[in-house]
Formats: C-alpha cells, sequence, structure tokens
C-alpha cells in the first residue's frame, strides 16, 4: 500500500502529485508521480488495469495520453498484456506515449544471444504496429536489464513508445540510459536534449548535524567578523558565508555524498556500457558490484537527510 508518507519518500518531496497500481509480491508494481504546479492530471480519470496506468496529462494547453506499463514475465499471459495494449490505443488525433517494462523484445537484437521466443516477439511487433507506435531510439545503449550472471544475458526490455502526434509534438526529447546503481535495469529518463543547466543552489543536509566536527564548523564561520553593522546586511553576509563554508567543509570530509553518489553512478554507467559490448573482465565485474554496495550505503546516508 501506498500513502502520501512513501510517495514523498520516493519523490524526495518534489512531486506531490501521483497514482499507483499494487505490486502482486515483487512484480507489477506501477506509479506514476509528477509536479502539480507545472503538469495537471485528474487522478480520477486515470484508468488502471492489470498491467498498466494511464492518465491524460494537460500541460502548456496540450493535452495527451500517458501510459506506464510493467508486462508480465509469465509468457502464458502476455497475450492478455498485448490486448490490454490494444484496447488502449486513443482516437487519431490524441497524442500518446507509452512506455515501462514490456518484459519482452521487439527485435532479435534486442537480446545478447539467440534464445529469442520469435512468436512473441512477433505478437508485440503486431501489438506496435497496430498501436501505430514509434520506438524511441536509446541513446549510446543496446540493452536495458541484465541477469547479473557471469557471462550475463543482456536484453532491452524497457523503452518507451509514441505515436505520431506526441513525436511531432515532443520532436526534440530523447531517451537517456542512466546507470542501473541498485536494479538489474537501467533506469530511462525521457528529456529534452536541451534541458539548460541550473545555477547551483546551496542545500543544507539534515545528516551534517549528526557528524563530528559540524558544531565547531558553524561557530567558527558564524563567529568571523562583519565589517557592516546594519543588522539585515550582517545577517545575509553570515548566511552566505556559513554557507559557502558548510560546503568547503562537507568535500573536504566526506567528498560529498553528492559527489560519490555522482562519481560512482558515472563509472557503473561506463561499465554498463561496456557491456553491451564485450564481457567485462574479473576487475571490472567486482569494480561494478563494489560500486553498486557503495551506492547501496550512500542512499542509505542521503535517506537521513
Amino acid at each position: 500500500m501506498v500513502d502520501n508518507f512513501i510517495a514523498n519518500e520516493i519523490s524526495g518531496g518534489r512531486l506531490p502529485g501521483w497514482v499507483y497500481k499494487s505490486a502482486l509480491g515483487t512484480r507489477g508494481g506501477l506509479m506514476i508521480l509528477w509536479d502539480s504546479t507545472r503538469i495537471n492530471i485528474n487522478v480520477l480519470d486515470a484508468v488502471i488495469l492489470d498491467y498498466s496506468i494511464s492518465v491524460r496529462v494537460c500541460c502548456n494547453s496540450t493535452t495527451w495520453l500517458l501510459t506506464n506499463v510493467y508486462g508480465p514475465c509469465d509468457d502464458d499471459l502476455k497475450p492478455h498484456f498485448f490486448a490490454e495494449i490494444r484496447s488502449l490505443k486513443p482516437a487519431a488525433d490524441y497524442k500518446w506515449l507509452i512506455l515501462g517494462d514490456f518484459n519482452v523484445i521487439l527485435s532479435a537484437v534486442d537480446k545478447n544471444n539467440s534464445a529469442v521466443n520469435r512468436r512473441l516477439l512477433r505478437s508485440f511487433r503486431d501489438v506496435v504496429n497496430f498501436g501505430e507506435l514509434i520506438d524511441i531510439p536509446l541513446v549510446d545503449r543496446r540493452y536495458t536489464w541484465s541477469n547479473e550472471q557471469s557471462p550475463p544475458t543482456l536484453v532491452r526490455l524497457n523503452r518507451a513508445l509514441c505515436n505520431l502526434g506526441w513525436s511531432q509534438s515532443f520532436a526534440n526529447y530523447q531517451l537517456i540510459p542512466l546507470a542501473s546503481s541498485m536494479s538489474d535495469h537501467c533506469p530511462l529518463l525521457l528529456c529534452p536534449a536541451d534541458v539548460p543547466k541550473r545555477a547551483r543552489t546551496f542545500r543544507f543536509e539534515n545528516h551534517w548535524t549528526l557528524l563530528e566536527g559540524f558544531r565547531e564548523q558553524v561557530l567558527v564561520s558564524w563567529n568571523k567578523p562583519v565589517r557592516s553593522r546594519h543588522p539585515a546586511i550582517a545577517l545575509n553576509v553570515r548566511l552566505r558565508r556559513l554557507a559557502r563554508d558548510l560546503r568547503s567543509w562537507c568535500t573536504r570530509n566526506l567528498g560529498g555524498i553528492a559527489l560519490q553518489m555522482e562519481l560512482s553512478l558515472n563509472i557503473i554507467a561506463n561499465l554498463d556500457l561496456a557491456m553491451d559490448h564485450r564481457p567485462l573482465t574479473p576487475d571490472e565485474t567486482a569494480l561494478r558490484k563494489e560500486l553498486k554496495l557503495r551506492v547501496l550505503g550512500l542512499a542509505a546516508i542521503d535517506r537521513i537527510r
């Protein structure tokens, strides 16, 4: 069961709107979260079926259908899944984006070995053709899932499909693979190709208060002399200086949790990419495993912020 607390934990408090479909054990769970200040989605309009959630997205005077799917692992259930996708096809003039873990491949090249169920492949391709859907290319990667064995079985199970109307309205969007980090799946980011970089802002980390030397650093920074005698100006100077000093203190003492996480994920992503093209060496495999565990530890620290 998902409640506001869990949704807030997942989104970091930045996406107050959400709708979900319960999992059966460890499989089948789906969730869509959104920024209610930028996107209008009426939860009452959500269509929750056996393997999907569909919502109408209203943003910048554009309305379109978003479908999030989690295809069944059991091959016997896939025909029902395909029928469900067919039933969701909107009117020809309505934009549609459907994405998620389809648990089936669209082409033989979506798997790194010859153990391909061509009957299911053709059935899925028929569904895509029926929906008049376009497979959004995955940038720089071939596969999105690994069984984490040696040698690994690699498959592209996750993808994003859209119809012509959606593709024309969001022509500059691209599908970016992220580091597999804590999962055997590769997260995918569908975003504009020209996302502007935001200016760096100070963010106080709650876990700093638990670390040795934090109080002393605050006192040293706060008690430094300030030239202005105006209370408001003096307070502003102290706060700005404290933010700068705390950021430097954290970098010196911890290397920066965010920086460590970013570096670990970057290395994992590069090893994921290499694995698409060749077997990893024993040292690379060990490093990838070690970094995945490191990411888990950093994420645990991040949870107490």
